[in-house]
């Protein structure tokens, strides 16, 4: 597992990895609501047309990790990384320099093919090929490093918007992206620890027993009614929580609070979320995931009636602590399902459909939201309806569980 000095590069790794959740991602996903009121009146369009940015980047995104699950070992982890930063950073830099609602939905989808190839999938594969012990752990640890970024980059972005422009906040959040994660990918990562004649962490506490490999692959499952209740589950839950993740900042103000309190309140979520990813992630691991789904749905229900019955400074505060556990469900839970439910053997073909319909719940969440507020000058009809979904989410993905492979190590 380790080398002649004794140092597991597993660990690098890891710190690679939470340094690409924390721009590519974490700045692309978690901070579009920022922006919307800003460039809408620089535009002069609805927040309706704003918010298919977020359909656009999420919808390219899904189609990207679809396709990247089943051709990861051809393109190479690191290459398709690489390829997913440059297109993240010239997408973000694009935003800068848009004047118009076509160069803006362009830059949308560079940056949802920049997230599909950087992110996700690639990140997830790569943990497990280092890690074959506490990957949930692990998982939760980098996922929560979305959440660090987001909020890094929510008090930068809030600085650049006051002091000179949204456009200044998107050029600087894309050089970011350009050269500090790029170059980082380029040096460090290491695509497995055969590489560099490593081993796996935790494979060398089980040399008695042969890596498990086994599982269902996507094509015996894929017209299974569970795993079409697994779908179902993750698309509401990625719909409500992007229904209002990617509006958060535009409802605070529009009850009346200040800019500038409305990213007090990103910041909190987004910190509460770094925290929510490491918590969620251990305890998928301890106690499995239909406890830990009971968990998220009773904190979906319970935020979207206080979006809908309150406006004080404290019951947002507390709204966003509370989302913040629900929200982390939305990326940290996805591989773990995906390993949980139907093993290893086509581990990175399944996860990219999960994600997959995941995303696509997420594409239509922002100008869904977008489409109430328009309508009846008010959030609160969407509020409503995703409470009520979120109930739901349990359900569905309890129901998943009722097929579930359980694999057998075969010993030497």
């Amino acid at each position: 597992m380790k080398t002649k000095n004794n140092f597991f590069y597993g660990w690098i790794v890891v710190i690679c990895a939470c340094i690409v959740m924390s721009t590519v991602y974490g700045i692309i996903f978690n901070t579009p609501g920022l922006f919307v009121k800003y460039i809408s009146n620089d535009l002069g369009v609805s927040r309706s047309l704003i918010s298919v940015q977020m359909a656009l980047m999420t919808m390219t995104f899904a189609v990207i990790s679809f396709f990247i699950g089943k051709k990861i070992d051809k393109i190479g982890i690191k290459n398709s990384m690489i390829l997913g930063t440059v297109f993240a950073s010239f997408g973000l830099i694009g935003f800068s320099f848009v004047e118009s609602l076509p160069l803006f939905y362009i830059c949308s989808v560079m940056t949802g093919i920049g997230m599909g190839f950087a992110t996700s999938v690639p990140v997830n594969v790569l943990i497990s090929k280092w890690f074959e012990e506490k990957s949930g752990l692990i998982t939760g640890i980098v996922l929560s490093f979305t959440g660090v970024g987001g909020f890094l980059a929510t008090q930068l972005i809030n600085f650049l918007i006051n002091t000179r422009s949204w456009r200044s906040a998107y050029m600087a959040v894309g050089l970011i992206c350009l050269f500090v994660t790029l170059p980082i990918i380029i040096i460090f990562i290491k695509e497995s620890p055969s590489s560099i004649g490593q081993q796996p962490y935790g494979e060398s506490k089980n040399k008695n027993l042969k890596l498990d490999i086994s599982g269902y692959t996507l094509k015996e499952i894929k017209n299974n009614k569970h795993f079409k209740s697994l779908l179902l589950g993750v698309f509401i839950l990625n719909f409500i929580n992007t229904g209002l993740l990617s509006h958060l900042p535009s409802f605070i103000t529009d009850i009346g609070h200040s800019s500038n309190f409305a990213a007090t309140i990103n910041s909190i979520f987004l910190v509460g979320l770094m925290a929510s990813k490491f918590l969620m992630g251990n305890l998928l691991d301890k106690i499995g995931g239909k406890k830990v789904f009971f968990i998220g749905s009773i904190c979906f229900v319970i935020v979207f009636t206080l979006c809908t019955i309150g406006t004080s400074k404290p019951i947002c505060i507390v709204f966003s602590i509370i989302f913040s556990i629900g929200s982390s469900l939305g990326t940290v839970s996805l591989p773990f399902l995906a390993r949980d439910l139907y093993g290893k053997k086509d581990y990175a073909s399944i996860l990219g459909i999960i994600t997959f319909v995941g995303m696509m719940g997420c594409s239509i969440a922002s100008p869904f939201s977008g489409f109430i507020n328009d309508t009846f000058n008010s959030y609160n009809i969407a509020w409503v309806i995703y409470g009520c979904l979120g109930a739901t989410v349990y359900l569905f993905i309890k129901y998943a569980y009722k097929l579930r492979y359980n694999p057998e190590v075969i010993e030497k």
